[in-house]
């Protein structure tokens, strides 16, 4: 169970990223080919979904970087910790500024 916590810290980001994208583009293709009218609360829930999960992702590498035993792996761990709080916030800022563009720019332009 420890490792697979800690790939979700690592990857959990870019995981969240990818989703909110491929929901992103499948929902607003959905609504320009059938004329839905749903799609703005449809892409406000994707994108607090994806938030919550690249936030859950980081708050998980932050509490397993502050958890780091003195074994032998230690730098490692520190590091993958690392690089996990900072791609979760990298794509954290990625799913905001993606969740917003729907807000400027008509959906089936």
């Amino acid at each position: 169970m420890p490792r697979v916590v800690s790939i979700f810290a690592v990857l959990g980001g870019p995981l969240a990223w990818s989703v909110h994208l491929l929901l992103s583009y499948l929902l607003v293709t959905l609504a320009c080919s059938t004329e839905w009218t749903g799609i703005g609360p449809a892409l406000a829930i994707t994108t607090a979904f994806s938030v919550l999960l690249s936030a859950l992702a980081g708050v998980v590498a932050y509490r397993r970087w502050q958890g780091v035993s003195t074994d032998t792996h230690q730098d490692q761990a520190t590091f993958l910790m690392l690089v996990g709080m900072m791609l979760a916030g990298l794509f954290l800022l990625a799913i905001v500024l993606g969740g917003l563009v729907p807000l400027s720019v008509p959906y089936c332009a």
